[in-house]
C-alpha cells in the first residue's frame, strides 16, 4: 500500500492503480443498511443460552452453605459429607491450657472439634446433658460430656458442654460470644441507620452536587470548544522552554562550578550556664576560664620562669613538615555547640558550630620567649558540610541531553504544526457534537451500570460453581479449601470466556453507537431529519449488532489466552526455580496476547467507523478503517496524544470540583449525633466518577471518530467537503 504526503496532508492512493475509497461516500453514509454479520449474533446467542444452563445448573447443584462449612477434626464437613447430613453445626469441644499429646502430634483447643446435630443449651434450671448427638471421630471417640475443662485429657477426652447458639448454620457459638457479637451487630445496624438518615436528610444537596457535575461536564466542552488552542500550545511551547531552561543551567553550572546548599537545620537552644560548666580534663570554657584568670589575686598568679629555663625553640630544620592539604584530617564538625581547650603550655583551642553546619576552629597558641614579652599565633579553618558543587561533564552531558530533547521536541512541533492546528480543530468540533448530542453522555453512564449490575451478576454465578467443587480441610483445620474437580474447572472456564465476552460487547456496542453518531452528525447537512443520538442507537441494534458481537468476540478470546497465560505462570510460579522456562514461556505469551489486544482494538473501533459510513461487515471495514489510519498517521498520532492532556483536565475538573464543593457544603450543616457522612461520600463519589467517565468517555471516541471521518470526508471531496466549519476553516488554512 502506497501513500504520499504534499504540504502536510496525506494523499489518498490506495494499491498501485490509486483507487480512492468507495465513492458513495460522497454523499455522506449509506443510508439504506441491510443487518451484517448476522451469524455472530446468532452464535452469541447461543453462548448467552449455554451460559442460562450453566447459570441454572450451578444454582441447582451448587449450595451457598458450603462456603460457610466446616470441618471436624478428621477433615469431614459437617452437614455435607456422606453420613455427616444430619450433623450441621461445628462444635469445638476442650479448650485446654496447654497443648495436649495425640500421637505424634500436640493439638490445641482450636482443631479439637466434632460435629452435631444441635448446640447444646439449657435454662439455670436445668442440668447440661450428658451427652451429645454427635459424629464420632478420631479425637472424640464418645459422645459424653462433661462440664470440668481441666479433665480433658490424651486419656479422657470427654466434650467439654457449654452453653451455645447456631450461628450462621453451620457452628455453635459460645452464648457469651454471641451475645457480643449481638452487640456489635446493633452497634452496626445504628451506624447504617445513621448513614441512611444522613442520606436523606441531604438528598436535596446531594442532587444539587450532582447536577453541578452534570454541569461541569458541559463547562468542560465550553473550554475545550474555546480554548483547545491555547492549552496545546501553551502546554507545548512551555514544555520546550522547561527543557531549554534545565538544559543551560546543568551545562552553566557544569563550567562554573556553582555551589548548593542543603537545608539547614533548626536552630539548638542557647546553652544554659550550667551546661557552660563542662571540663574534660583541661577543658574549660572560655567565658568562664579567663575570667577566673583575671580575677585571681596577684600572689597567687603563677611566677614566670627566667629566660635561661625557658625552653629554646627548635630550629626550622627540625621542625616537621606540615602535611599535604590531602592528608590533613577532616576536623571535627560539632553542631551549634562552642567548645575551649587550654592546655597548660598557653595553647587555647576554640572550636565553634554554627546552625548551618558551619564548623570554625579558631587555635591561638601564646608563647613566652622573654620576660615581657609575649608570641601569639592563631590559626583559623572554616568548614561548610552543607555545600555542594555541580560541576565536571557529568552536569553537562545532562544539560545536552536536556537541550537536546528540547530542539528535537520544537523540531516535531514545527514539523507537525498543520497536523496539531488540525487536531485542535478535531477537539473544538467534537465538543460541539457532544453539546448537540447529549443522549449519547446518558447513554454511557447506563452502560456502566450495566456493567456494574452483570459484574455482580457474574460474581455470583462464579461463586455457585466453586460450590460444585470438592471442598477439603489439611491438618484438623476447620476451614476447608475449595478444590476444584473437571466439571467445576470445566464450567469455570467457559463462565470467564462469556464473562469476556459479555463485558466486552457492552463496550464494543457503546462505541458503534458513538461512531454512528458522529457519522451523522458530520454529515448533517446531507442528512436532514436524521438525529444522532438515536440513528446511532437504531443502526448499532437493528443494523450492526453481529458485527458488534463479532468485534466483542475476538477482543473476548484475546483476553481469554491472556487469562491462560497468567493462570499458566501463576501455577507454575509454584515449582519454585525448576519452572523457570515455563514461567518465561508463559510471560511471553502474556506479553504478546497484550499487544494483539491494544492493536485489535485500535483497529476494530476504527472498523465500527467504518461500518457507521458504509454498512460494511466487521472484516471490511476494519480493513478499510486501517488503511485510513495508515495513510493518515501522523494525524492519528498526534490526536491520540494531545487527547490524554484533555482526558485528564476534564476529568480532573468533573469528578474532584464537585466532590470537594459537596463534602464541604454539606459537612457544615451535618448533624453529627443523629447522622454520619460515610454513606454521602461514597454516593457523591460513585456518581461524579460516573458522570465524568461519561463525558469524557464520549468526547474521547468522539474525536477520534470524527478525525476519521474527516480523513475519509478529505480523500473522496478532495478536500473537507462536509467538515464542521472550525475544522473547516483551520483545513483550508493548511492548503492555503
Amino acid at each position: 500500500m502506497a501513500f504520499a504526503v504534499q504540504q502536510g496532508v496525506a494523499q489518498p492512493l490506495l494499491g498501485e492503480t490509486g483507487e480512492r475509497i468507495d465513492d458513495s461516500l460522497r454523499e455522506g453514509p449509506k443510508k439504506e443498511r441491510q443487518p451484517t454479520d448476522s451469524y455472530c449474533v446468532i452464535v452469541f446467542g447461543v453462548f448467552l443460552f449455554t451460559w442460562l444452563i450453566v447459570f441454572i445448573f450451578a444454582g441447582i447443584k451448587g449450595n451457598l452453605k458450603r462456603v460457610s462449612s466446616l470441618h471436624d477434626f478428621d477433615g469431614k464437613e459437617c452437614g455435607h459429607a456422606q453420613g455427616y447430613e444430619d450433623y450441621k453445626f461445628l462444635y469445638w469441644g476442650a479448650f485446654p491450657s496447654t497443648p495436649i499429646d495425640f500421637g505424634t502430634e500436640k493439638l490445641t483447643g482450636a482443631v479439637m472439634t466434632v460435629c452435631v446435630k444441635s448446640c447444646p443449651t439449657w435454662t439455670d434450671k436445668d442440668t447440661p446433658p450428658a451427652t451429645l448427638e454427635c459424629k464420632q471421630n478420631t479425637f472424640f471417640d464418645k459422645c459424653d460430656t462433661t462440664r470440668n475443662v481441666k479433665e480433658i485429657s490424651s486419656l479422657n477426652r470427654r466434650i467439654f458442654v457449654y452453653k451455645s447458639t447456631p450461628y450462621l448454620g453451620s457452628f455453635c457459638l459460645p452464648a457469651e460470644a454471641d451475645y457480643a457479637i449481638s452487640t456489635v451487630g446493633q452497634t452496626t445496624s445504628m451506624w447504617i441507620q445513621k448513614m441512611i438518615r444522613g442520606v436523606i436528610n441531604h438528598l436535596t444537596k446531594i442532587a444539587l452536587v450532582i447536577l453541578l457535575c452534570v454541569l461541569l461536564g458541559f463547562v468542560t466542552m465550553i473550554m475545550i470548544r474555546y480554548l483547545a488552542g491555547c492549552i496545546v500550545w501553551l502546554i507545548l511551547f512551555g514544555t520546550v522552554a522547561l527543557l531549554l531552561i534545565l538544559g543551560s543551567f546543568f551545562i552553566v553550572a557544569g563550567l562554573t562550578g556553582m555551589k548548593t546548599s542543603t537545608p539547614a537545620p533548626a536552630p539548638a537552644p542557647a546553652p544554659t550556664p550550667a551546661a557552660k560548666l563542662m571540663m574534660i580534663g583541661n577543658v574549660v570554657d572560655l567565658d568562664l576560664g579567663l575570667q577566673e584568670v583575671a580575677q585571681a589575686p596577684a600572689a597567687e598568679q603563677p611566677a614566670p620562669k627566667p629566660a635561661a629555663e625557658q625552653p629554646a625553640p627548635k630550629p626550622a630544620a627540625e621542625q616537621p613538615a606540615p602535611k599535604p592539604a590531602a592528608e590533613q584530617p577532616a576536623p571535627a564538625q560539632v553542631t551549634k555547640k562552642e567548645i575551649t581547650t587550654k592546655t597548660a603550655d598557653g595553647k587555647i583551642t576554640t572550636t565553634t558550630s554554627t546552625p548551618t553546619t558551619q564548623t570554625t576552629t579558631t587555635t591561638t597558641t601564646t608563647t613566652t620567649t622573654a620576660p615581657g614579652t609575649k608570641t601569639t599565633t592563631t590559626e583559623t579553618t572554616t568548614n561548610n558540610a552543607n555545600e555542594r558543587t555541580i560541576s565536571g561533564p557529568g552536569a553537562i552531558g545532562l544539560g545536552v541531553v536536556f537541550i537536546a530533547i528540547g530542539l528535537i521536541l520544537a523540531l516535531v512541533i514545527f514539523c507537525n504544526f498543520r497536523n496539531i492546528r488540525l487536531v485542535v480543530g478535531i477537539f473544538k468540533a467534537t465538543a460541539d457534537f457532544v453539546g448537540e448530542a447529549p443522549g449519547l453522555i446518558l447513554i454511557t453512564f447506563i452502560q456502566l451500570l450495566l456493567n456494574v449490575g452483570y459484574l455482580l451478576v457474574w460474581s455470583f454465578v462464579l461463586l455457585w460453581i466453586y460450590t460444585l467443587s470438592d471442598k477439603v480441610a489439611t491438618n484438623h483445620n476447620p476451614f476447608g479449601e475449595f478444590k476444584m474437580n473437571g466439571l467445576s474447572y470445566g464450567l469455570y472456564l467457559y463462565h470467564v470466556f462469556i464473562g469476556f465476552w459479555i463485558e466486552e460487547f457492552l463496550v464494543q456496542a457503546l462505541f458503534m453507537i458513538i461512531c454512528a453518531a458522529a457519522a451523522v452528525w458530520y454529515f448533517k447537512l446531507l442528512m436532514p431529519g436524521y438525529e444522532p443520538t438515536q440513528t446511532g442507537v437504531k443502526w448499532a441494534l437493528q443494523n450492526h449488532l453481529g458485527s458488534v458481537a463479532l468485534g466483542s468476540g475476538f477482543l473476548a478470546t484475546i483476553k481469554f489466552i491472556k487469562f491462560l497465560a497468567q493462570s499458566l505462570k501463576m501455577k507454575a510460579a509454584e515449582g519454585g526455580d525448576a519452572n523457570k522456562g515455563l514461567i518465561l514461556l508463559a510471560a511471553c505469551l502474556e506479553c504478546l496476547a497484550n499487544c494483539i489486544e491494544a492493536a485489535f482494538r485500535f483497529i476494530g473501533f476504527h472498523g465500527y467507523v467504518q461500518i457507521s459510513l458504509t454498512g460494511k461487515n466487521f472484516c471490511e471495514a476494519a480493513r478499510d478503517g486501517f488503511g485510513v489510519i495508515l495513510r493518515h498517521v501522523l494525524l492519528t498520532a498526534t490526536l491520540i496524544k494531545l487527547r490524554d492532556i484533555f482526558i485528564f483536565l476534564g476529568q480532573l475538573i468533573i469528578y474532584l470540583v464537585p466532590i470537594i464543593v459537596g463534602i464541604w457544603w454539606i459537612s457544615k450543616s451535618l448533624i453529627y449525633s443523629v447522622e454520619d457522612p460515610i454513606l454521602i461520600v461514597v454516593i457523591l463519589l460513585v456518581v461524579c466518577y460516573g458522570v465524568s467517565q461519561s463525558f469524557m468517555t464520549v468526547w474521547s471516541a468522539g474525536s477520534e471518530a470524527i478525525m476519521h471521518i474527516f480523513c475519509v470526508d478529505e480523500e473522496v471531496n478532495s478536500g473537507a467537503k462536509y467538515a464542521p466549519e472550525v475544522i473547516r476553516e483551520v483545513d483550508n488554512e493548511v492548503r492555503a
